[in-house]
């Protein structure tokens, strides 16, 4: 009977994170798309966020979908530092919180460039509102992970960005640097 009620306990949390769109308590894999850019280093404080990143996103499509249902990717320019003393997840959303797609891990050290566009995806940004240059307005949405523990902080950082669709013409960007502290 203990072991049904549990069971139960555990369900009911599993369906109400869910529901808040927070599964992920421990970190995720690493993303395939995350490549080393430097060693961590020693002697960082775990509560330090360092970020390197374009505040513009563009999608970039293929000639046809590929075999796991991308018809595109987000091309974009996002560093976690290996200053940094967190390891991050990044969503990109819209801005009523519809997500557009999540990474896996990116550790400290580590860059990321590329996240995939799905049929789905690139119809909602299509009917998605633009400004007068044609630009979508959107957000980076950040998950912080220790990287010892893999536990997920209880902060959260979101970075206005815009996304360029094929065919919008487009300021060129600057690289932004930004820190954070989470505690």
């Amino acid at each position: 009977m203990l072991k049904k009620m549990l069971a139960m306990a555990a369900a009911l949390l599993l369906a109400l994170g869910c529901a808040a769109g927070e599964t992920v308590r421990e970190a995720p894999e690493v993303d395939p798309n995350a490549y080393k850019t430097a060693e961590a280093q020693e002697g960082v404080e775990a509560n330090t966020v360092t970020l390197s990143y374009q505040d513009q996103v563009t999608v970039c499509l293929y000639e046809e979908e590929t075999e796991d249902g991308a018809v595109g990717y987000f091309s974009l320019s996002f560093d976690n530092p290996s200053v940094s003393g967190v390891d991050l997840m990044i969503a990109l959303r819209m801005p009523d919180r519809t997500v557009l797609v999540q990474s896996g891990l990116v550790p400290v050290g580590y860059a990321i460039r590329e996240l995939p566009v799905t049929a789905e995806i690139y119809s909602l940004l299509e009917a998605a509102e633009r400004d007068e240059g044609g630009l979508i307005k959107a957000e980076f949405y950040l998950r912080y992970y220790d990287p010892q523990t893999g536990e997920r902080a209880n902060v959260f950082t979101t970075i206005p960005i815009w996304i360029t669709m094929p065919g919008t013409a487009a300021e060129p960007v600057e690289e932004t640097a930004g820190e954070a502290s989470a505690e």
